[in-house]
């Protein structure tokens, strides 16, 4: 760097040049290193993780006495799926060593499109179709129900649609976990897939509870039928007062297995939304304030 005055090299020299005296004329020398830098992510709120990486610059042993090391300008470029939101010297101990802090925010927008919206939509699918089948509303024996649970004979459709669901979440699941590095541990995107797998399970297994319990109905009633018809062929005096009270011990019963339906019905169309609400909710809740670090 010329900052000091120049004066004509002695003319006892073949060539003519000018002369800088060193003490006021520092020399500057530029490189361009282009290294390799390994920084550790913790990936349990991926894709909501905000990662912090140190880098440090340290002087050799042997120049230590020569060169010194002096934090300038800092610029940094990143992949498209990250974003740097702080970028700072650290407090220099000692003149050999300069300590850079990077922090860098994942940009969780992709998966917001490629995988939270898919998946929402088929654990709502996998819901709604509980409640196909019957009219909104319907008088039962014991209730009127505004909302009422689906129809036992589209069990095979319920069914066919819960496994289908399940596939297809199994298949985002593990397209996403081939994406990503292998951990010991879940990660946020890990729970949510698997809620996501456990919800056309969980209607699955109801659908079968109910199915069976209306099952336990239709025999009764059939039972009550066939007993109908054998009374009316047996004529024994003194069978009247038996077979009424059979009768009403077979309607109760059945009353008895109809309410019992009728309650795990009301339990599982309140139960399952509001979980799932719940869920949701609390998962969103949770990585948004992490993600803008109000946690």
């Amino acid at each position: 760097m010329r900052l000091g005055e120049r004066f004509f090299n002695p003319s006892s020299e073949v060539e003519e040049n000018f002369v800088f005296k060193g003490s006021e004329n520092p020399l500057v020398m530029t490189r361009l290193y282009d290294l390799l830098h390994v920084c550790h992510f913790q990936l349990q709120l991926y894709p909501f993780d905000i990662q912090t990486c140190g880098i440090g610059f340290a002087v050799p042993y042997k120049l230590e006495n020569r060169l010194r090391l002096i934090p300038g300008k800092l610029n940094m470029t990143v992949d498209s799926g990250l974003k740097v939101i702080g970028l700072q010297w650290l407090e220099q101990k000692t003149p050999e060593l300069i300590q850079i802090e990077v922090k860098v925010q994942r940009v969780y927008f992709f998966h917001l499109a490629a995988t939270y919206v898919p998946t929402t939509c088929l654990i709502l699918i996998s819901e709604l179709i509980l409640f196909i089948g019957e009219s909104i509303l319907k008088k039962h024996v014991f209730e009127v129900s505004m909302f009422c649970f689906a129809d036992e004979d589209h069990f095979d459709t319920i069914v066919q649609v819960a496994l289908t669901t399940m596939l297809v979440m199994y298949t985002l699941y593990q397209s996403v976990s081939a994406s990503l590095p292998v951990t010991s541990y879940l990660k946020m995107i890990d729970i949510w897939l698997l809620f996501g797998l456990f919800i056309p399970f969980l209607v699955f297994v109801l659908t079968i509870v109910i199915k069976n319990l209306s099952d336990e109905e239709d025999d009764i009633e059939e039972l009550q039928k066939l007993d109908r018809k054998k009374n009316k062929i047996d004529v024994r005096p003194f069978k009247g007062e038996v077979v009424e009270q059979k009768q009403q011990q077979l309607s109760l019963l059945k009353k008895l297995a109809r309410k019992k339906k009728l309650l795990v019905r009301r339990l599982v169309q309140i139960t399952v939304p509001l979980v799932t609400v719940v869920f949701i909710a609390g998962y969103w809740t949770i990585a948004l304030l992490y993600y803008h670090e109000m946690i």
